[in-house]
């Protein structure tokens, strides 16, 4: 009887904990788990006439969204600091010198530096960090604009991904049969073009492959350009941030 009672609560607790999980780490069930929060240092820059233009609770909110996007890696997001920057010349960034003179005032190091200013560099991109920032003590820095846009694309690139429509390492096929070797180097993201989004945020071009094939694109990927609709990192994805992560030899508080 003793053994029929304990199988019982076994089974009941199981259930219990099974419905508890969130649907999104089932999933992702087999993905490494790092188990880390990091703790942002974040930078408020003002505008022309001092005015900060976010809240903290803004911030927490975006900062929410970030953490269900690496929830199923286990990585998550808050701050230690919110400073302000009472210099609007920085208040809009137009170049990489700007960029070099923020850090060099602001920076910490050993941190990942979140920046909040009213527009970076391109305004169609309007967001920059540094590719795989992680790896190197200084080079934790995520430039946004007030409204968020662009910081978890920004993280990605800050773990170490790529565009998918990255081509310095050469252009991927259309069928993704030289995945391995070219493109963003990763296997389950679609080759795709260089392509800004329209009016509508739809996926739209003319632009073929080496072989003559059309591109298509997975608009909804964090790592494309179309901020309009990110939505998903793939799973390949999710393994080369953790690999980049513990890779790494200097570790981010």
């Amino acid at each position: 009887m003793k053994i029929i009672i304990s199988i019982l609560i076994f089974q009941f607790l199981f259930h219990i904990q099974i419905k508890a999980q969130d649907p999104l780490h089932i999933k992702n069930r087999n993905l490494p788990c790092v188990e880390r929060k990091f703790h942002l240092y974040i930078h408020l820059v003002s505008d022309s006439l001092g005015n900060i233009n976010i809240t903290e609770s803004d911030i927490l909110k975006q900062l929410e969204i970030a953490n269900q996007a690496f929830k199923p890696i286990c990585i998550s997001f808050d701050y230690c600091k919110i400073d302000t920057v009472l210099d609007h010349s920085f208040f809009h960034i137009n170049d990489d010198e700007e960029i070099d003179l923020l850090m060099s005032r602001f920076q910490k190091k050993r941190r990942i530096n979140l920046y909040y200013t009213g527009s970076v560099l391109d305004e169609n991109i309007n967001s920059y960090s540094y590719e795989s920032g992680i790896l190197n003590e200084n080079s934790g820095v995520i430039i946004v604009p007030l409204s968020g846009k662009g910081l978890i694309h920004e993280l990605g690139h800050t773990f170490g991904l790529l565009h998918i429509f990255e081509t310095k390492f050469g252009a991927e096929k259309a069928d993704g049969s030289n995945c391995a070797v070219s493109g963003d180097l990763i296997c389950d993201t679609p080759a795709a073009p260089y392509v800004l989004p329209n009016e509508t945020c739809t996926f739209t071009s003319k632009l073929k492959d080496i072989n003559g094939d059309f591109y298509r694109s997975e608009i909804g990927n964090y790592m494309s350009h179309f901020f309009c609709a990110h939505c998903f990192f793939t799973t390949e994805q999710y393994e080369r941030m953790v690999e980049n992560y513990l890779a790494s030899s200097i570790k981010m508080w």
